[in-house]
């Protein structure tokens, strides 16, 4: 019996698969879309988060002395957020301490979000997010959260009912 030589693949079978292929990621493309949006949104969400652990850290850090009534300030505007901190709280965070792990939280997590440009949003809704959370220390040492103007608290508190619990 003679064997027949491998021709390979046919037309026919090419246009199928291909077909196949087009069928799947036509369904898997727009889930995939909204997994990365979604992500987006949570990280926007976690660096106004980490920004607010930052001052917190600060804030009711004792050898800083931060003095009551210093206000804290995170902006949304632009598509950007950033913190502003009072120049002389700033000063005491990024030399203020030998320990170096508040060293490194002024630096590092201050670095990305506060008055160094901000940090970017990425998700498409957030670019568009505008307002202002402002934190001031209370007698206690404490920061306590508020929200001023603009949609900034808004957007937070949809995507994360958690979040209202921190503003007073």
């Amino acid at each position: 019996m003679a064997e027949k030589p491998n021709r390979g693949f046919s037309l026919i079978e090419l246009i199928v698969v291909i077909a196949i292929m087009a069928v799947l990621v036509g369904i898997l493309a727009p889930a995939y879309l909204r997994y990365v949006e979604k992500s987006r949104k949570s990280a926007d969400l976690n660096a106004v988060d980490e920004t607010m652990r930052a001052a917190d850290a600060v804030a009711t850090e004792e050898e800083y002395h931060v003095p009551m009534g210093a206000h804290f300030v995170i902006t949304a505007a632009g598509g950007t957020l950033s913190l502003s901190i009072p120049e002389d709280v700033w000063n005491a965070a990024v030399s203020g301490s030998e320990d170096d792990d508040y060293r490194s939280i002024a630096e590092n997590e201050w670095k990305s979000v506060a008055g160094k440009g901000g940090y970017a949003c990425r998700s498409k809704e957030w670019r568009s997010v505008g307002g202002i959370l402002t934190g001031e220390v209370d007698a206690d040492g404490s920061l306590v959260w508020s929200h001023g103007t603009g949609d900034l608290f808004q957007k937070m508190g949809d995507f994360s009912p958690e979040f209202s619990q921190k503003i007073g």
